[in-house]
């Protein structure tokens, strides 16, 4: 089976295009596709010229690891509304610990902050610190109802790490995207 992988409401910068303008690098997918050896689907926002670009933009594909900007979307958010404190400790057990876990797997018996869960989520992708959030953000229907709140009522979160990345062609659940980008 083919894989499809989609790169999505994150801002790529690498080196060798930091320089070039985003909507002329269909070598860029080409080198991304040749890469993950599968079909690819790009959306790149430059927040400086306010410009985008995209290859294979409205193709809709699943979801996968890509929902944790929404989940950390939705604890900010949360946060900013008072209805969660980012300074919150959360205990880090060995029950929770996932199979891809390049934090937390060493944390296990100590404790992070929310603020932190989300720091590592998003930069290491690490799957336990997604769900721990989860956990305290009133689980993914959470996250639905706050991406309900941008205007788009497609894509939903119906289950967690690592479950969201089973996909398969007949899969309903966590319905993909395409290549919207949200201003939060």
């Amino acid at each position: 089976m083919e894989r499809l992988i989609f790169i999505n409401r994150i801002i790529l910068f690498t080196y060798h295009y930091r320089n070039k303008p985003i909507y002329n690098n269909r070598q860029f997918s080409k080198d991304i596709k040749q890469h993950l050896g599968g079909t690819v689907a790009v959306a790149v926002y430059n927040a400086n010229t306010n410009t985008s670009w995209s290859y294979h933009g409205e193709q809709r594909v699943p979801i996968m690891s890509t929902f944790k900007a929404l989940v950390c979307s939705n604890l900010l958010h949360q946060a900013d509304t008072k209805r969660v404190n980012l300074n919150q400790s959360i205990m880090i057990k060995q029950s929770d610990i996932l199979s891809y876990a390049p934090i937390t797997a060493n944390r296990v018996g100590t404790s992070m902050t929310l603020a932190q869960l989300c720091n590592t989520t998003m930069l290491t992708s690490d799957n336990t610190t997604a769900n721990l959030i989860l956990t305290n953000i009133c689980g993914p229907q959470s996250v639905t109802q706050f991406i309900s709140t941008l205007n788009d009522k497609t894509p939903r979160i119906d289950r967690i790490e690592p479950e969201v990345n089973n996909v398969s062609g007949a899969e309903l659940r966590d319905p993909p995207y395409r290549h919207e980008f949200y201003f939060i």
